[in-house]
């Protein structure tokens, strides 16, 4: 699960037989969307299904991360500072999706 908010992106993410949701910046989001997370959640505004689209993208996906505790103690969430796709010929999120939409709706963006 993906949720967008801004400059921030929360995932849900499995390891072993647990799952945890994690922080992903801009850094790191621009790793997995190809994009900030700010123009993300621009694109969005443009084709409101985008954040569930890319849900349905990134299922199955494998990534090597790194995590690091967050600096503030109250803090919720770990934060992902390093994402590395594992498939070799893995498109960043929002290709796939202008991918999409250009060939559903003819859009351009």
């Amino acid at each position: 699960m993906t949720e967008i908010n801004g400059p921030t992106t929360i995932f849900s993410i499995a390891w072993g037989k647990k799952n945890f949701d994690v922080v992903c910046f801009d850094r790191a989001a621009k790793d997995i969307f190809g994009c900030s997370a700010q123009e993300f959640f621009d694109f969005d505004t443009l084709h409101p299904f985008a954040v569930k689209s890319a849900s349905d993208a990134l299922v199955g996906e494998m990534f090597r991360i790194t995590l690091k505790k967050a600096v503030k103690r109250d803090a919720e969430h770990l934060r992902m500072t390093e994402v590395v796709p594992l498939r070799s010929n893995f498109k960043p999120v929002i290709i796939t999706l202008k991918e999409q939409y250009q060939a559903i709706y003819g859009a351009k963006d």
